[in-house]
């Protein structure tokens, strides 16, 4: 199966999943970010609510540290060194675990 990988932003998707998020946590709402678990970029669904988890964006295991993977990631998918459900698999495990070539 292809793999058309498009840049897309739904910020109304995200600022509702944020929004439900956040009616559970405690905190500074600008200091924490609605990322995706498995990157869109790789194939998971922008919607799917079990995807999605609130993380700091800042720090070394911050979420624009994680960000700067799965471009790594998604670079490697799109160009086919690795198949999608490989990168999938590594931000599973733990996005620091993912293939790095």
């Amino acid at each position: 199966m292809a793999f058309k990988w498009v840049a897309v932003s739904a910020p109304s998707v995200t600022n509702k999943l944020k929004h439900d998020l956040m009616a559970h946590f405690e905190g500074d709402p600008d200091q924490f970010k609605p990322y995706q678990i498995i990157p869109l970029a790789v194939g998971r669904r922008p919607t799917d609510p079990l995807n999605q988890v609130l993380q700091d964006w800042n720090g070394v295991d911050g979420a624009h540290a994680k960000y700067m993977v799965e471009v790594r990631v998604k670079s490697l998918v799109c160009v086919g060194r690795i198949k999608p459900v490989q990168g999938q698999l590594g931000f599973v495990e733990g996005w620091k675990r993912c293939p790095r070539h």
